[in-house]
């Protein structure tokens, strides 16, 4: 067997047993994907227009509003937080990222914390790992505690105004 890449870079070659694994480098690409990119790469392209079209591609498969290819979860979750943060508004997202009285609180799953709290860390001042909580999800002890006590997860709804009496014809 000849020299692989990663032999030539000095990197050494696993055996990926977890899946799809960003650490791992993703995804071991299918004969189409190749095809593809051998496509791609012989001509240019206008990256907003390319963003833009590959988006609703994969919306229409994920019977989604809108989608976006990211280059990983470091990428993608960047890339969400800045749009939630900023509410979708045009000015604050021209701000970013200067985050001052924006909602800087960002919820990530536990499991996900080493890895990527520096993806939210690093934007800017005011945006810190301290302003980063975990979302844990209930065990089983939990979930059973908490079937004892129902709280409501929004005030209740005031009841809606009678009809209005019916007026002359």
């Amino acid at each position: 067997m000849g020299t692989s890449i990663f032999d030539e870079l000095g990197a050494k070659a696993v055996i990926n047993a977890r899946g799809a694994y960003s650490m791992l480098g993703g995804s071991v690409f299918s004969p189409g994907v190749w095809a593809a990119m051998e496509a791609a790469a012989r001509s240019y392209v206008d990256m907003a227009d390319l963003l833009d079209a590959s988006g609703r591609v994969m919306a229409g498969l994920l019977g989604t509003e809108a989608a976006l290819a990211t280059p990983g979860v470091a990428a993608a979750l960047a890339l969400a937080s800045a749009a939630f943060v900023a509410e979708g508004d045009g000015p604050k997202l021209e701000r970013l990222p200067d985050v001052s009285g924006m909602k800087t609180d960002i919820v990530i799953q536990r499991r996900h914390r080493y890895r990527y709290d520096r993806t939210f860390g690093s934007q800017a001042p005011g945006w810190s790992m301290s302003a980063t909580r975990t979302a844990r999800p209930p065990t089983n002890s939990r979930r059973r505690s908490a079937r004892g006590r129902r709280r409501p997860a929004s005030p209740p709804t005031p009841p809606a105004p009678p009809p209005p009496a019916p007026g002359p014809p």
